[in-house]
This record gives C-alpha cells, sequence and structure tokens, in this order.
C-alpha cells in the first residue's frame, strides 16, 4: 500500500500530465526560482509554455508570501529544447507546513521524470557576486 505522501505526489502529478500538451516535451529539469528570481521564466521559449497556479494542483501547498506568484511554469530551454519546470513562488516552514506538503513538489517532479533539480536564490547569487569581486581585487 502506498504511503499518504506518495498518493498526494501521485495526484498532483497526474494532474499536472492531464493539463501538458503533447508537443510539449517532457521536464528534465526542475528549477525553484527563489524571490526575486521569477523573471527567468522570460527565458524559456514562448511558444511552448505552460503555466499552472498552485491552487489549481491538487494538494499543492499555496504560497502566502507577498511576491511569491504560486504557479508551475512548464517550457522549453535552449537550441536543443530541453523540457523545464519551474516553481514560481516557494512556500516555507514559517508558513505552518509540515514536511510532506513542503517536499511535495520535489516528490511531484520526480514523478514527472525530473532528474535534475536546480535550486535559485537571490543570497547565492549574491554570493557568487561577491566571490567574483574578490577574486578580481
Amino acid at each position: 500500500m502506498p504511503s499518504e505522501t506518495y498518493v498526494l505526489a501521485e495526484q498532483a502529478a497526474t494532474y499536472i500530465t492531464y493539463l501538458l500538451p503533447e508537443t510539449l516535451p517532457r521536464p528534465q529539469i526542475g528549477i525553484i526560482c527563489g524571490s526575486g528570481l521569477s523573471g527567468l521564466v522570460s527565458t524559456f521559449h514562448s511558444d511552448r509554455q505552460i503555466s499552472i497556479s498552485y491552487a489549481d494542483i491538487p494538494n499543492f501547498p499555496l504560497s502566502t508570501v507577498s511576491g511569491h506568484q504560486g504557479r508551475l511554469v512548464f517550457g522549453t530551454l535552449g537550441e536543443k529544447k530541453v523540457g523545464i519546470a519551474a516553481m514560481v513562488g516557494r512556500f516555507h516552514f514559517y508558513e505552518g507546513y509540515d514536511t510532506t506538503h513542503l517536499t511535495l513538489p520535489i516528490r511531484v517532479f520526480h514523478l514527472l521524470g525530473i532528474k535534475t533539480l536546480i535550486g535559485l536564490s537571490r543570497l547565492a547569487v549574491n554570493i557568487d557576486f561577491q566571490l567574483q569581486m574578490l577574486q578580481e581585487v
């Protein structure tokens, strides 16, 4: 008998799969966009893009933080048009979610066939920028 966590993720993945057009390549890479990094999805090829609100996905937590859009964006990126899925808006433990719900999107990504996960944070970008500046000194 599957665990409750698996059942929740499977229901969400099944719904998402139903919405994705057959012409859109299945995502191979999942991206979690941190605060201020939602503009990344503008680099996806616009002819093959679909956006799904977290509110429409069964069992998906909703982001309550101002500025977190709360949507999954699917599209393609690069010359090879690799399938990409991006979380635009996150949710946090301090918003009252338990670990089952906090980890649900990652489980859903796995069920969708995603093998590579990238987490982007403004903090990480800032640290990288500062390290580059230090190397120049």
